[in-house]
Order: structure tokens, then C-alpha cells, then sequence
């Protein structure tokens, strides 16, 4: 009964300290309406100068070399209560014909990775409202994308902040907030995951829904896998969403406590597709323990180069050295299905080679759980 009480009291404090740190670094509203003249010329080629509209917050007028007024620039400031993509606040622009018609979008400051976001323009998610009346963009239901809900729905809700700004009408109808389902399954996933730490034994049969839920939830859903990139946005931004928040907590608080490393065993989406894997009913194939001494040494010295590296700006995207972005499947790159498709293959025949061998993000975790 004892251990169960100091179980539930570390599930609660570790949400407690999710939410409190995500309060405190919340980040305050966007200031500043200045815009990027490439913002412009992207939508206005050629344009003569453009001017912000009296009386309007951050939107523009474009002018023309005949001195025709040939569009409008909206470039509303994020609020307070702004829904976060992955990597932070992001701010949106929306480029307008004089009649209001929507020639496109584009997404300005932000934290998220630049090759990630590539790969989402590519998809054409920012063509979503192209040739729509700002009426009709406003009211437009656009799927967001697989593996990326909080980036895509973020920007989409920038969007629709820009448009409900410039139609005057209140951006309170249409809420802007923490994405419910995903923040419900993420509290469940983590409070199972610390009591299936804490009592292995009790848990284990349940195992493969635990893998199952990590991977389609977590994974597919929310793409909310940890990597060195993840890493190195929250670091630059200074922001971390809340959802994000929540699986940091328990990654860092359980292994310092108890020295189990709760993210890497129970919560991570690619070693839980890994694990299943696994389970494939074909020969295994044990490691020398030379080798993994030696790959835990290289693996250190490989997630502090990266590390460093990114801080040093000289890797700008981390996403190509590692398999996570497999499960923004809707975007992820060729050279990301061919990396997650050898480690997943591996894994039918040795547990979790990624984990074990490679992991920048588990490195971390490991080192957390080794200073207890």
C-alpha cells in the first residue's frame, strides 16, 4: 500500500511540475509588426513598397510599380492564449488579392525545424486556402497533417487568428487551446507508463497495448517522439508546449528519482514500434557486451557533437540523423523511411538496437538516470 501511495504521489508531482513550469515559461504575445519585405515579394513580385493600414494591427497594404494597390499582407501577432506548434509560438502571414480573395500562406518567426517544415509546405498544407474569400478561409474546415497535429493545427489557427482579426470579428470564436484529446491521452499514456515502472509485474500482460498506444498515439497522432531536434528547438525558443511538457517531467523527475528510465522503457513511441517488432517470432540474435560498451561510448560523443553542432548553427536540421520524423509519415523524408525501416527490421531480430546502440535523446535520459 505504501509503495502505491508514493506511486500516485509521483504521478501527481510530476504533472503538478509540468504544469507549473509550463505556466512560468509561457511565452508572452508576439510584439512588433515590422515584416520580412521577402514575406512580400514571395506573394507581390516586384511590389513598390508596402504600407501598414492605419488603425489595424500588423496588417499591410501592397503597392505596386503603377502605384495600383494590388493586395494586402495579414500578419497578425500571436496572442497569449496562442495553441504552440512543436517547437513554439508560431506567427503566420496570409497574402490577400484587393478583393479579398487568399493568394496563400507562409509561415514567419517560428522554432520549428526548418527541414521538417520544408517537407510540410512541399505537402502543399500551405496551399490549403488558396483562391477562398477571407470569409470562407475563416470557416474552412483543413485536415491537419499525420504525425504532425500540433504544428499543422497551430498554423492553422494562426491563420484563422489572422483572418478573424481582419474581418473584426472576435478570435474567441474560434478557440484557440491545447489540443484536448491529445493532452487527456498524454496525461493517461504517462500516469500508466510511471505506474508500470513502479510495478512491472503487475503491468506486463498488458504490455502490447501499452506498445500499441505509444506508438499510434504518441506516435502517429501527436509525433510527439523526443529528438536531438525537439531538443535544440525548445532550447533556441525558450518555449515548450505543454503536452511536450508533460512527457519531459516524468522523463526527467521518474530516472532521477528512481533511477528508471521512464521515457526510453514506457513512453517512446519509436522504442515501443521497435519492441513490437520484437516480438516477431523469429531467431534473436544476442550483442557482445563489447559492442554495447563501446556503442555507449560513441553514442555520447555522438549526441554531444550534435548537440554542439546545432548550437553552433553549423547542423540547422537535426531530423536526417534521426528515424522519428518516420512518423510524420505524410512528410517525412525518403532518407528517414530507408533509416526507420533498417532500424525497425534490426529490431526483429535484437531488442531495440536503436535504443540501445544509437540514441541521442536516450543518451541523455541514461545519464540522468546514472547520476541518481
Amino acid at each position: 500500500m505504501k509503495r502505491k501511495i508514493i506511486t500516485v504521489i509521483s504521478i501527481l508531482a510530476v504533472f503538478a511540475f509540468a504544469f507549473a513550469v509550463h505556466w512560468f515559461l509561457k511565452p508572452a504575445p508576439v510584439e512588433g509588426c515590422k515584416i520580412d519585405p521577402a514575406y512580400v515579394e514571395q506573394f507581390f513580385a516586384g511590389f513598390e513598397k508596402v504600407e501598414e493600414i492605419r488603425g489595424e494591427n500588423c496588417f499591410f497594404e501592397v503597392t505596386g510599380k503603377d502605384g495600383g494597390k494590388v493586395g494586402r499582407i495579414l500578419y497578425a501577432k500571436p496572442g497569449e492564449d496562442s495553441l504552440m506548434g512543436y517547437g513554439g509560438l508560431v506567427r503566420v502571414v496570409v497574402a490577400l488579392t484587393p478583393d479579398n480573395r487568399i493568394i496563400g500562406t507562409e509561415l514567419a518567426e517560428n522554432s520549428e525545424s526548418r527541414g521538417y517544415i520544408a517537407r510540410v509546405r512541399d505537402s502543399g498544407f500551405f496551399k490549403s486556402w488558396n483562391g477562398m474569400t477571407a470569409g470562407a478561409a475563416l470557416d474552412a474546415k483543413v485536415d491537419t497533417i499525420g504525425g504532425a497535429t500540433m504544428s499543422s493545427t497551430a498554423y492553422r489557427e494562426m491563420v484563422r487568428q489572422n483572418l478573424a482579426a481582419y474581418l473584426s470579428l472576435a478570435p474567441a470564436g474560434q478557440p484557440v487551446k491545447t489540443d484536448l484529446f491529445m493532452l487527456i491521452s498524454t496525461l493517461c499514456l504517462v500516469a500508466y507508463a510511471m505506474f508500470s515502472t513502479f510495478f512491472p509485474k503487475k503491468t506486463a500482460k498488458f504490455r502490447i497495448f501499452q506498445l500499441l498506444a505509444s506508438t499510434v498515439a504518441l506516435g502517429f497522432a501527436g509525433g510527439l517522439a523526443f529528438s536531438a531536434e525537439s531538443f535544440k528547438n525548445w532550447l533556441a525558443s525558450g518555449e515548450i508546449p505543454l503536452i511536450s511538457m508533460i512527457l519531459l517531467a516524468a522523463a526527467v523527475l521518474v530516472p532521477i528519482v528512481s533511477g528508471k528510465n521512464v521515457y526510453c522503457q514506457q513512453l517512446c513511441p519509436f522504442g515501443a514500434a521497435q519492441e513490437l517488432f520484437g516480438k516477431i517470432p523469429l531467431p534473436k540474435v544476442t550483442l557482445p557486451a563489447v559492442l554495447i560498451r563501446i556503442m555507449n561510448i560513441v553514442r555520447v560523443c555522438a549526441a554531444a557533437a550534435l548537440f554542439i553542432l546545432a548550437m553552433l548553427r553549423i547542423l540547422e536540421d537535426l531530423t536526417p540523423f534521426e528515424p522519428f520524423t518516420v512518423f510524420q509519415y505524410q512528410t517525412a523524408g525518403a532518407v528517414t523511411f530507408i533509416l526507420s525501416g533498417v532500424i525497425l527490421a534490426a529490431s526483429v531480430f535484437t531488442a531495440r538496437p536503436w535504443c540501445r546502440l544509437l540514441c541521442p535523446t536516450g543518451t541523455i535520459f541514461n545519464l540522468l538516470k546514472s547520476g541518481r
